[in-house]
């Protein structure tokens, strides 16, 4: 929950185009909306805490295969930096 908390602080706080993840490379660009969708999982599991459902089988190969899917290498192109 405290990971929910965090990521809902940063995405409703922050109004960013860009992440600099420590392990991929960057500038990746992203929205708050991506970065939350990236972390999906957190809110599924919380909700299965808290009695909801939840989708925890959806990612059968687990939220970190995901979460990189989302921060694919980016190509920047000189001048759209």
């Amino acid at each position: 929950m405290q990971t929910r908390r965090w990521v809902d602080s940063i995405c409703d706080s922050w109004d960013f185009n860009k992440v600099i993840p420590c392990h991929f490379d960057a500038p990746i660009p992203a929205k708050p909306a991506d970065v939350k969708r990236a972390f999906t999982f957190v809110y599924e599991q919380t909700e299965e805490l808290e009695g909801g459902e939840g989708k925890q089988g959806r990612n059968a190969a687990g939220p970190l295969a995901w979460l990189s899917s989302l921060f694919k290498k980016q190509k920047v192109r000189v001048g759209d930096q």
